[in-house]
């Protein structure tokens, strides 16, 4: 996980650029996109922000149940048809009782209009530095990583995939974590199209 965002406050702003030359000349605007208290968590934090097209764009987070690491969080999500300055309610994204879903890291497929959203699980009995963290794919010591896509500008979503046999080590590999922030799509080359995410695994306490 990212721990640079540890210190956030509660509430999550969004700068929204607007495309008018007057608005570039007045300054960026602010508006509140997550206000913790208001949201029914307890703090809300590593943001992922996507524009999907011209004024639709989808804000994803932790939802915390304590200033904590690894505290059972959701995955969360608001949307906003106006350039940012007015907000749907919060939805639900993933939810996984006890244990925590970390580090959402959205990408949009340009060609499709799908957004893609990347997220793991952390078992509950356990903490992101864990010497009892497993590698492999079996276990209850073992992270996971899932993926979920919306095909409607993210009214609605697919059920979450596991796909930790594709995207981490079979060995060694241990902590694992998307992000932060998004994803891209390349755009020339002999991969245009291609979505990369950013992502990083452990173990921490690895010595060689």
């Amino acid at each position: 996980m990212n721990h640079s965002f540890r210190k956030l406050p509660v509430t999550l702003w969004l700068v929204a650029l607007l495309y008018s030359s007057a608005a570039f000349a007045a300054g960026p605007e602010f508006y509140n996109v997550f206000i913790a208290s208001r949201d029914g968590y307890k703090s809300i934090c590593i943001p992922s922000v996507v524009v999907m097209k011209p004024g639709v764009i989808l804000a994803f987070a932790e939802g915390r149940a304590a200033d904590a690491d690894q505290a059972g969080y959701n995955i969360i999500l608001k949307r906003s048809r106006d350039d940012g300055r007015t907000w749907l309610p919060l939805q639900l994204i993933a939810d996984d009782g006890a244990n925590s879903l970390n580090n959402p890291t959205a990408v949009l497929e340009h060609g499709s209009g799908r957004v893609f959203l990347m997220y793991q699980r952390i078992p509950a009995h356990m903490k992101e530095r864990d010497t009892s963290v497993k590698p492999g794919y079996e276990g209850l010591n073992v992270y996971r990583n899932f993926l979920t896509w919306s095909d409607d500008e993210g009214a609605t979503w697919a059920k979450p995939f596991d796909v930790t046999r594709t995207t981490e080590q079979p060995t060694r590999a241990t902590t694992i974590a998307s992000g932060p922030g998004i994803g891209i799509q390349l755009t020339r080359g002999p991969h245009q199209g291609r979505l990369i995410i950013p992502f990083n695994e452990g173990p921490y306490h690895h010595v060689e």
